[in-house]
């Protein structure tokens, strides 16, 4: 028993480490134009899921709409997308690999 919940954490912290890197590569790319002389542009994370893969994003927002309710997504899962994708993926990386991290 306790092999399998050493195995879930190490999968677990794994992925907030994963997560953290993926909140630098979008701090990254919302850096770029700014060192060009622009203004900080950070990409929201619907944009990011929507520029890398529309399809499953409408997808979801039928299944919640028809299926859950459409309040749950208007004031759930929205706001959400809305934030910058760093700052999400930094959130959920940061408390996997904390909670997460070895004793």
């Amino acid at each position: 028993m306790g092999t399998v919940f050493r195995l879930i954490r190490r999968a677990g912290r794994t992925l907030g480490w994963g997560f953290l890197v993926v909140a630098l590569l979008a701090l990254g790319g919302g850096l770029q134009p700014w060192v060009k002389g622009d203004a900080f542009m950070p990409l929201a994370l619907g944009e990011l899921w929507y520029r890398l893969d529309v399809g499953s994003l409408n997808f979801l927002q039928a299944i919640v709409q028809r299926y859950l309710h459409p309040a749950i997504w208007e004031y759930g899962v929205t706001p959400v997308l809305l934030q910058p994708a760093w700052v999400v993926f930094g959130i959920l990386g940061g408390l996997l690999a904390w909670f997460l991290r070895r004793a």
